[in-house]
């Protein structure tokens, strides 16, 4: 009688073993299969936005409160609207009378990327002002930049929605 011991399973069936060279190839491929999608969307992010706000947020915001009081102080109110090709905004201060500031700046863009931000150039009207601007269905941002004439900086941002034209039975 041998003593030779009897055939393991797999050997039998002639299975492989999973040892560490494949389990080495699978955790590597997983990790390029999670980091590929990664890199090409930061990447893309990047292009199309570089999330830059201010140069310096630390000095920005140091004078922020006093602005924000400066600016509320004026008691100014903004109503923004837009239909077809035109952006109106009027101002009106805490009495109701319409504001002329002494300089207005608007301009446009898509909040995510600045590939469609353009400047609005303003007309005055017995409301407010108005402008030329034709926008694409989807979420845009206008930002509101004006001076009182006093010199008192006003700023602020509103967001616009656009629909999509209904389908023409």
């Amino acid at each position: 009688m041998t003593d030779t011991p009897a055939p393991h399973g797999s050997e039998l069936r002639g299975e492989r073993i999973l040892g560490g060279r494949g389990v080495l190839v699978i955790a590597t491929v997983a990790f390029i299969v999670m980091l590929v999608p990664n890199i090409i969307l930061a990447v893309t992010a990047t292009r199309t936005f570089s999330g830059l706000v201010v140069e310096d947020s630390y000095i920005a915001s140091q004078d922020f409160d006093r602005l924000k009081a400066a600016q509320l102080a004026l008691g100014w109110t903004v109503r923004l609207d837009h239909d077809a090709r035109v952006l109106r905004l009027d101002i009106v201060d805490a009495a109701g009378n319409v504001v002329r500031p002494a300089t207005l700046a608007v301009t446009m863009g898509r909040p995510t990327t600045t590939r469609e931000d353009r400047v609005v150039a303003m007309q005055e009207t017995p409301e407010g002002f108005a402008g030329d601007a034709p926008m694409a269905p989807g979420h845009w941002r206008v930002e509101i930049a004006a001076t009182a004439a006093d010199g008192t900086a006003f700023r602020q941002s509103r967001d616009v929605w656009v629909d999509a034209p209904a389908a023409q039975p």
